[in-house]
């Protein structure tokens, strides 16, 4: 959605196909105007951007005859690691036989953070601006808990959607069995006072609050973005896809993370939560977090990287051949 309402920004008229259960759980959260969307969207179609996992987009444009882009929504390093599945399928080393055996061809245009991007780019009123895809209610009392604490004093935990410090835990409706999350009451008299619960939060509005010392996340390509953009430094719990690999480069490549081990222990947790917050390897990160913060900017802003790099990919629009983006800083 961010990536369609930039091409649409640049005068492209944007017919948004999504999927029929998340169009459901969209209306269930925002309504029927969630997904009414605005009165250019509907022209016929002469160029397809899919999602880099719906190959049958590819092949959809083909048999329309139109213009392709795939637009690949996680990281570059994990995007590179996918293209040596034909390597370890070679070597025997891979158990996968019906990986994809042939790369990408085409032009590779990296084009985020892409909610960084959409700021540099929105006019203040525009009225594709108020779209979201938002598949979760935001719980805004969240946001009002964090005015009430002291700068970088709060430990902000999301997996996709605990301490003795302040902490806001974002636990998802769908993130558990059954219908809720149900937490002892013991915990939730543990943390009264200083920690806030919430089902969903706006996360880039909760990471740049001046409050939130540490994100705790699963390392998703997003949450990653939204925490170096917001120079907030990472306690690293991956689980699948490529979020071993984020987690790598947020720990080792950009030093502005740390990583528990997958089978996580509490007083893991309240190591890696002390040393962040209040260790000298903490304040190294934070200072790390606030470089990398820097370098996403300068990529969205005038001559930087990735406006470049979207510009270039609008400009080769009318070229006849297939287009990959990637999504990286």
């Amino acid at each position: 959605m961010q990536l369609a309402k930039l091409l649409h920004l640049q005068g492209f008229h944007i017919t948004f196909v999504n999927t029929e259960h998340n169009h459901r759980r969209l209306v269930r959260t925002g309504g029927p105007e969630a997904v009414k969307g605005l009165p250019d969207f509907h022209p016929p179609v002469s160029c397809i951007v899919s999602d880099g996992v719906m190959t049958f987009g590819i092949r959809a444009a083909e048999i329309l005859g139109v213009q392709h882009a795939t637009f690949w929504t996680a990281s570059a390093c994990g995007f590179l690691g996918y293209l040596q599945f034909d390597e370890l399928i070679r070597r025997g080393i891979s158990p996968l036989k019906e990986a994809i055996r042939t790369n990408f061809g085409g032009q590779v245009y990296k084009i985020g953070p892409l909610h960084l991007l959409g700021k540099e780019m929105y006019e203040p009123e525009t009225e594709s601006k108020s779209i979201s895809l938002n598949l979760w209610k935001e719980d805004l009392k969240c946001t009002e808990w964090l005015d009430e604490k002291e700068p970088q004093s709060v430990v902000y935990v999301n997996y996709g959607s605990m301490a003795v410090m302040s902490v806001l835990w974002i636990i998802r409706s769908d993130i558990t069995m059954g219908s809720s999350a149900i937490l002892p009451t013991e915990f939730l008299e543990e943390i009264k006072g200083r920690g806030c619960l919430a089902g969903w939060c706006p996360q880039q509005e909760v990471l740049s609050h001046p409050a939130v010392g540490v994100f705790l996340t699963h390392c998703g390509w997003n949450s990653a973005m939204e925490s170096v953009s917001a120079g907030v430094p990472m306690i690293c719990w991956p689980f699948y896809a490529e979020q071993q690999t984020n987690c790598r480069y947020a720990c080792t490549e950009w030093g502005i993370g740390v990583e528990l081990s997958q089978d996580v222990k509490r007083n893991e947790v309240v190591d890696a939560v002390e040393e962040m917050m209040n260790g000298e390897a903490g304040k190294v990160m934070k200072h790390k977090a606030l470089e990398w913060q820097k370098k996403a900017r300068e990529a969205v802003g005038v001559q930087g990287s990735s406006l470049d790099n979207f510009m270039k990919f609008l400009l080769d629009y009318d070229h006849k051949n297939k287009y990959r983006l990637a999504g990286s800083i």
